[in-house]
Formats: structure tokens, C-alpha cells, sequence
């Protein structure tokens, strides 16, 4: 059984050939753009049973692999 953070990780190696960590910019780095966003979205929804608003879809959110889990820890809660 993966961590959340390590599925993460492994979702960026696979998907982007990016060796990144917890704190690794995704988005500010250029790793990710909107597309690749809305991808991440799909698997986060598939994979962790969580539904994303257009309000979670911010850098912020989506800055890290710290804070995706962060989110996806909240909606698992809120679920």
C-alpha cells in the first residue's frame, strides 16, 4: 500500500519522466500546464475518490505534491 505522497510521485514519474519530490514546484517549475493540470485532476478523482471544484484548481493547491495531498486528505474527510 502506497501513500497518498507516493503515488503522487510515482504519477509524475510516470506521466511527466519527473523526478520530483514533496516540495518540487509543479506548476511555477513549467512541469505541468493547464493540461496537464486537468489530467492530474482525472487521476486524483479515479484514484482517491474525490471530487475537485474549479475553486481547488489554483496554484496553491496544485503547487506541490505536499499540498495535493493536502486536498485530497480534506475532501477525503469532507466525503
Amino acid at each position: 500500500f502506497m501513500s497518498i505522497e507516493e503515488q503522487l510521485i510515482n504519477y509524475f514519474r510516470e506521466n511527466f519522466v519527473a523526478d520530483v519530490d514533496s516540495n518540487t514546484a509543479l506548476i511555477e517549475s513549467g512541469l505541468i500546464d493547464s493540461m496537464g493540470v486537468m489530467e492530474l485532476v482525472e487521476y486524483l478523482e479515479r484514484s482517491f475518490g474525490v471530487e475537485m471544484d474549479m475553486d481547488d484548481l489554483t496554484v496553491d493547491r496544485f503547487g506541490t505534491i505536499t499540498s495535493i495531498k493536502q486536498l485530497i486528505t480534506e475532501k477525503q474527510g469532507a466525503a
